[in-house]
């Protein structure tokens, strides 16, 4: 491979090279392994990222939030410096300060927390400091930590009032002033949401000494701008800590959950859709069992996997709860039985458990249904073909490896970064030019995408690069001859022509260019610096 820190640099966005180059030097890459031309390696950013390239085609995937982007990014980057420089020393890298709010410095002292604070005055009191946000609106970073205190003086009136039932009344008026305001002042960061929902937590904390839920239900049916209020049997259940008080509602929830599959599904065999409300119900039940499995020893692992098929978070929830037991083969089995048709949206989750099973022909048996299944959700990437690779040579399998890539290859013809993982450069090479081609463009592609794939080629095979810099030089070439002035172009081919050792090609073109444009003298003092 001829993978220079040059060709690095022409892969990406200078700020990006710059970026990974530092982390480079700081010694951010914390592991690296290189194994059948892929490698496997973890940066050392805002957290871990991992990092995956495909040294055939020098396709990358990265976890950080930017890594499905057409250029490498920093972290990738720093993984293929690594591959040229070796690996580097970590040296101390600077925390960042984060930003303190200014404490609360209150015009008169709050009156302590009793039974007699009315809520009138804790309602005066809120609206005025509301009145920071409405100050500070049009300078964002001011409106910002204004915000912030106000949530914080917020939480600070609350707790002044007592938990009874006058409260979560009272209450759900503050609710809705709020709700109001959300639809006139700008909440892109989301601070005056957070604020309803401190609001909705104090009203539900009556249930605390209450086994009344009927309140409950109210506060649900209530209807607001910007709120979700069926959240708040999710907070109810998140936040009351009576374990009587929880159990109830728990139970009241999961009779709805019945009723609601008894009517529209399971009486009706036809019918496979839930409503929304009940497919949420589901979820908040989930998320409960799980989170109180010392109470209800068991009852997760049962509920989840009776109702997943009609809540895609429920679904979630099992497979997170079997890999962190490390329980991969139930995971398989939930594959394998299709307990949900969208465990798409799981995909990832899913591989961490296939990957970590001990039986191969499992394994291999969920990436060839993912990879080679007709008209599936999965769609073809390259670390799956990958794994088939990997999977089948380890089984000693080398001829079925044959046959797929085979077929693959007649599959995804136009798949110009599967070909190139596939050694098969030369169809690569075609797809590309006939993709080319097809546009009908005087100029082949965008010169970013010439350059990407321009060095890729440089790096992994310069005859074939060499031929995608003479497809585009020629091009250019036949621009010029019909009256173009944009010569960037075509200078740059046939820099990077005469590097890969073509020159006499360059110079043949340059010479005809001399003879037949002598008038064209920008162009020939650019040919000339070229040249000579």
């Amino acid at each position: 491979m001829n993978l220079t820190l040059e060709l690095i640099e022409q892969l990406t966005f200078p700020e990006y090279y710059q970026r990974g180059l530092k982390y480079y030097l700081q010694g951010r890459v914390t592991s690296f392994e290189e194994k059948d031309d892929v490698i496997e390696a973890q940066v050392s950013g805002t957290e871990m990222y991992e990092v995956t390239i495909y040294l055939n085609s020098l396709t990358s995937e990265c976890s950080c939030p930017i890594g499905d982007n057409e250029k490498p990014c920093k972290h990738i980057i720093a993984v293929l410096l690594t591959k040229v420089r070796g690996i580097k020393s970590p040296t101390a890298i600077l925390q960042k300060k984060k930003r303190k709010l200014k404490k609360r410095q209150p015009s008169q002292e709050l009156p302590i927390k009793n039974d007699n604070c009315t809520f009138e005055e804790v309602r005066k009191r809120i609206i005025q400091d509301f009145k920071i946000v409405s100050r500070n609106y049009g300078d964002y970073w001011k409106y910002v930590r204004a915000q912030d205190q106000f949530h914080g003086y917020l939480q600070e009136h609350l707790d002044l009032l007592p938990n009874n039932e006058e409260t979560c009344k009272n209450v759900q008026k503050l609710v809705k002033w709020l709700d109001k305001k959300l639809d006139t002042y700008d909440d892109s960061d989301g601070v005056l949401q957070d604020c309803t929902t401190t609001v909705l937590l104090k009203s539900i904390k009556y249930l605390e000494n209450s086994m009344d839920t009927s309140l409950l239900y109210e506060i649900v049916k209530t209807k607001y701008v910007y709120t979700d209020t069926i959240q708040v049997l999710e907070l109810a259940l998140e936040y009351i800590e009576n374990p009587d008080v929880k159990r109830k509602i728990a139970e009241e929830l999961e009779e709805k959950v019945f009723k609601e599959l008894w009517k529209n599904v399971l009486q009706n065999s036809r019918a496979k859709i839930v409503t929304h409300e009940t497919s949420y119900y589901i979820d908040i039940l989930s998320k409960y069992y799980l989170n109180n499995e010392d109470t209800h020893p068991g009852r997760f692992e049962d509920f989840a996997k009776k109702f997943s098929k009609y809540s895609h978070r429920a679904s979630g929830l099992l497979i997170d709860y079997y890999n962190e037991r490390e329980q991969y083969e139930k995971v398989y089995l939930l594959w394998e039985n299709g307990i949900d048709d969208n465990f798409h949206i799981y995909q990832k989750k899913i591989e961490k458990a296939i990957n970590r099973i001990k039986d191969p022909n499992k394994q291999l048996k969920f990436w060839k249904t993912k990879v080679l299944e007709k008209n599936n959700y999965w769609g073809i990437e390259i670390r799956d073909v990958q794994k088939i690779k990997e999977l089948l040579y380890r089984l000693k399998k080398g001829d079925e490896w044959l046959e797929i890539k085979a077929g693959l290859v007649k599959t995804y013809k136009n798949n110009v970064d599967l070909l190139m993982q596939l050694t098969e450069y030369d169809l690569a090479l075609d797809a590309l030019i006939g993709e080319w081609e097809k546009s009908g463009r005087s100029t082949p592609t965008p010169k970013e995408e010439i350059t990407t794939y321009g060095v890729k080629f440089k790096a992994v095979s310069p005859k074939h690069a060499k031929r995608i810099y003479q497809y585009c030089f020629n091009k250019e070439f036949e621009n010029i001859k019909k009256g173009s002035n944009s010569y960037d172009r075509f200078i740059s081919y046939g820099e990077n022509l005469i590097e890969l050792g073509n020159k006499e090609t360059v110079e043949t073109v340059c010479k005809e260019i001399m003879n037949n444009f002598p008038t064209r003298k920008k162009l020939i003092e650019r040919i000339e610096s070229l040249l000579f």
